[in-house]
């Protein structure tokens, strides 16, 4: 009869610790976060052991800056393609980034969505350089920064990782 308590307890240890749930957001099975967004843990991409794929897209471009309105001046395009991902950075003539400033929080308005850059660098004003981090498609970790040369000069990059 002791034997069935001693059972009992090394079952019990087995289990413990033991997660049935494959969640990481807030108890729901396979979602995961993505930028604060819930979404298919099966949709994102995982390591698959044959490496990473770090790349870099950076253009320069002429801009006009009004009041709250970035307006390029000139197509400009570029991309940088790995084993499994594509990273890119354009700009068509003519297209407008909208922004507003507070402190060493950029908000850019564009095409793409909205995006709250942080200064690392110092400047007054827009002047500096701003960086964005975040996931984008199927997990890729994008790190946009936007560098203001001067009023009428923007570096735009873009790391990409996967």
């Amino acid at each position: 009869m002791r034997l069935a308590p001693f059972i009992t307890f090394i079952f019990l240890l087995l289990s413990c610790g033991q997660d049935e749930n494959n969640s990481s957001v807030s108890g729901q099975k396979n979602l995961c976060d993505l930028n604060g967004s819930s979404v298919d843990c099966t949709a994102i991409e995982g390591a698959d052991g044959l490496g990473i794929d770090l790349l870099n897209a950076l253009i320069d471009v002429p801009v006009q800056i009004e009041e709250t309105e970035i307006i390029f001046l000139r197509d400009k395009a570029v991309s940088a393609s790995g084993r499994r991902i594509t990273c890119k950075a354009s700009v068509r003539n003519g297209e407008i980034y909208r922004y507003s400033l507070q402190d060493d929080k950029l908000l850019l308005m564009t095409e793409e969505g909205s995006f709250e850059y942080s200064r690392i660098s110092d400047g007054e004003g827009l002047q500096g350089v701003w960086i964005w981090k975040g996931f984008v498609d199927q997990g890729m970790h994008l790190r946009k920064s936007i560098t203001f040369i001067d009023d009428n000069r923007v570096v735009l990059r873009h790391h990409c990782e996967l």
